[in-house]
């Protein structure tokens, strides 16, 4: 079955890096069906079509009208050209077929929350096997001030909506592997694991869809912590109450070393050597 792979472009680096790493990493090959999706710019739908004053003759209705749809026609143009130059990428860097790559170009309500919703509805309707979605790599805060305007990180809002598994890829070119092309390269996987069906999931699906044979399979799960009481306690009660955490605490480890090794066996079963796999 014929892989189906969503990835947004602009005129960023980030789009560029995204695609490089996407194939590179082997987590698109050249027979997958891969769809480029440019939405429009969010402020060319956020005009508005009429003047801000009380009274406006229909001249200056008709200039401003005539405004939008003209910087209507440029984001158009400009995205289309974006598109075009992704979709040539494709074909000749990583010589995927011109028949399996598919272009879109999709509205936005305005703001990033436009840009996110636009991308989120196309990969759920679709269906789509995978997203990639390039990263500004803006810290915590600042992400957080600028969603306050309007201008929130689109990768966030796409990973916390979207159905689909979400490839996302920083902004890192000076990380970035060398050569580029088809001929993908190791990579270090890891998968954050517990008995949730979730995360059975996830390893199921990384191991079906990522994981190479010359690659590194890491599974790492986390003992549950257990607070450090504060005693105010009689030394022997005090004596006794840290035994008992300590307890805790070593049968937390035994839970999580025997998740990893759950773990470990399903990707053994399903063909990953025991050389290849790491567990922490």
């Amino acid at each position: 079955m014929q892989t189906k792979v969503l990835i947004p472009v602009d005129d960023s680096p980030h789009s560029r890096i995204a695609v490089d790493l996407a194939f590179c990493y082997g987590c698109i090959t050249p027979s997958a069906e891969v769809h480029l999706c440019a939405v429009l710019h969010p402020t060319t739908a956020a005009y508005p079509v009429t003047p801000m004053v009380p009274m406006a003759s229909s001249a200056a209705i008709a200039s401003v009208q005539h405004n939008v749809a003209q910087q209507q026609a440029v984001e158009k143009e400009k995205a289309q050209e974006t598109l075009q130059l992704a979709k040539e990428l494709l074909m000749l860097d990583y010589k995927v077929p011109e028949n399996s790559v598919h272009t879109h170009l999709l509205p936005a309500t305005g703001g990033a929350s436009g840009v996110s919703d636009s991308i989120v509805v196309f990969a759920n309707e679709r269906s789509m096997d995978l997203v990639v979605v390039g990263s500004r790599g803006m810290g915590a805060i600042k992400r957080s001030m600028m969603s306050m305007i309007g201008l929130g990180s689109v990768s966030d809002a796409v990973m916390r909506n979207c159905h689909s598994p979400i490839l996302l890829v920083r902004n890192q070119a000076d990380k970035m592997p060398h050569p580029v092309g088809a001929q993908a390269i190791p990579k270090k996987l890891c998968v954050a694991y517990d008995e949730s069906p979730q995360a059975q999931k996830a390893l199921r699906w990384a191991l079906d869809n990522m994981l190479a044979p010359h690659d590194e399979l890491h599974i790492a799960t986390v003992a549950i912590p257990m607070p450090y009481p504060v005693l105010d306690e009689p030394a022997t009660a005090a004596a006794m109450e840290a035994n008992l955490v300590q307890n805790e605490i070593d049968c937390a480890k035994q839970y999580a070393s025997r998740i990893l090794e759950d773990a470990m066996q399903a990707a053994v079963l399903q063909g990953v050597p025991q050389s290849q796999i790491k567990a922490s």
